[in-house]
């Protein structure tokens, strides 16, 4: 494990999180906040992180980020078929 590339990818995740909560444009940085995630937890195994917070709140903002974003879009979708019918 590389303890600085471990970090990073927790700050990065934390980043890509935050620009996950803006509608529609925040869907790929969701996604490779999620990736950053996946690859911070592999590479740290089940040693210690010190920026794990950062990395559990960047995988907790990507989710509400894509969720957000589902939410305005289905919304979306039922004014629109509500408004043809």
């Amino acid at each position: 494990m590389d303890p600085v590339r471990v970090i990073n990818l927790s700050l990065r995740c934390f980043t890509l999180g935050w620009l996950s909560l803006i509608p529609f444009l925040g869907v790929l940085p969701a996604v490779l906040g999620l990736s950053c995630y996946a690859r911070a937890r592999n590479e740290a195994g089940g040693e210690w992180n010190p920026a794990k917070t950062y990395l559990v709140w960047g995988c907790v903002l990507a989710w509400c980020g894509l969720t957000f974003s589902g939410v305005i879009l289905f919304g979306g979708a039922l004014v629109v078929a509500k408004n043809l019918f």
